[in-house]
């Protein structure tokens, strides 16, 4: 047996045939085997196919069987149509456009055979509407206008569960949107309670407020028995903390009601080391020493420690036990 470039006779006859093959038919993949001269068509079938919604195309196909056993794609040979334009159109390509709700009939015609499938066009499914919450953070009244930025917030629950966020440098924050309610923010920032917002129900896009109460240190005196002539019986206390973090420090005040005596007045003396920084007071049988009587003093320095010296009188004899309460607040 005679070697072509290193190929048997017979090999060499079939790369020779592939080639006149190629150069007939194009590098496509082998085609269905063609039916007979005498074959004829005995059915026709539209392939499986998923009904467009109104705005949406598909492509069908259809597939033509011979009387011989063999099979051809014949989609883009036969003839489609439409039995409601207004409900879905076909291309002569076989590609089904959904136009309006309601049904209509698909038919595919070959040599004479057909085939069809009824449908029924919808409107596309409606995404749900989304919502956005945003908010901004800042400490409870009376300081309200303190602003917290980088406070860390955690979401539970919901689509965004296990999700961390933080407030940015001028306290806001805002999440992702979302579809629906049934979970809860957590705000956590050092020297501060925590504080949740639950989220119940998303009728709008929310911007929420939310004021965190600082952590409180409180200081207590209690008078008692006949405390002798006007103004002559004082209580003091002192209080030392270090700060941690620079900030205001707030108190507010109030005298608990006491039988047959008015309060004197108080006074706050607020050092740094031994350095005085602040001195405040109130004369309570000449100035108004209602509830809730609040003070602000500077910002306080990180790194130093603090003392608050507390004064308190009466200025009439009682025989009933009183109390003048201060609570501080600063966000350590």
């Amino acid at each position: 047996m005679t070697a072509y470039f290193g190929l048997a006779r017979p090999c060499w006859a079939l790369v020779v045939s592939l080639i006149a093959a190629m150069a007939g038919g194009g590098c496509t993949k082998a085609s269905q085997p063609a039916p007979g001269p005498s074959a004829v068509v005995s059915a026709v079938t539209i392939g499986d196919f998923t009904t467009p919604a109104i705005g949406q195309t598909v492509q069908l196909t259809a597939t033509a069987a011979f009387s011989d056993g063999t099979r051809q794609d014949v989609t883009i040979r036969a003839t489609w149509t439409s039995s409601n334009l207004s409900v879905a159109t076909i291309a002569p390509t076989g590609v089904i456009s959904g136009i309006g709700p309601g049904d209509v009939e698909i038919r595919v015609a070959y040599q004479g055979v057909a085939d069809q499938r009824s449908i029924v066009v919808q409107r596309a499914p409606v995404p749900p509407p989304s919502y956005v919450i945003r908010g901004i953070v800042h400490e409870s009244a009376p300081t309200a206008h303190v602003l917290l930025p980088d406070v860390r917030i955690e979401v539970i629950g919901g689509a965004l569960g296990g999700q961390v966020f933080v407030a940015d440098h001028e306290a806001h924050f805002q999440l992702p949107a979302v579809t629906s309610a049934g979970f809860a923010l957590k705000f956590k920032a050092r020297g501060y309670d925590d504080a949740q917002f639950d989220v119940v129900q998303l009728p709008r896009d929310q911007t929420i407020d939310i004021g965190l109460v600082p952590r409180l240190v409180t200081v207590r005196q209690v008078f008692a028995g006949d405390l002798g002539p006007a103004c002559r019986a004082k209580a003091q206390e002192q209080v030392s903390f270090p700060v941690h973090n620079s900030g205001n420090l707030t108190f507010h005040s109030w005298w608990l009601p006491l039988t047959g005596s008015d309060p004197g007045g108080w006074s706050l003396a607020l050092y740094r080391g031994n350095e005085l920084v602040q001195a405040v007071g109130a004369d309570c049988e000449r100035t108004d020493c209602d509830p809730h009587v609040f003070t602000v003093f500077p910002t306080l320095q990180a790194g130093f420690l603090y003392r608050l010296e507390i004064t308190a009188a009466l200025c009439q004899p009682v025989t009933e036990s009183g109390v003048f309460r201060l609570v501080f607040s600063h966000p350590n």
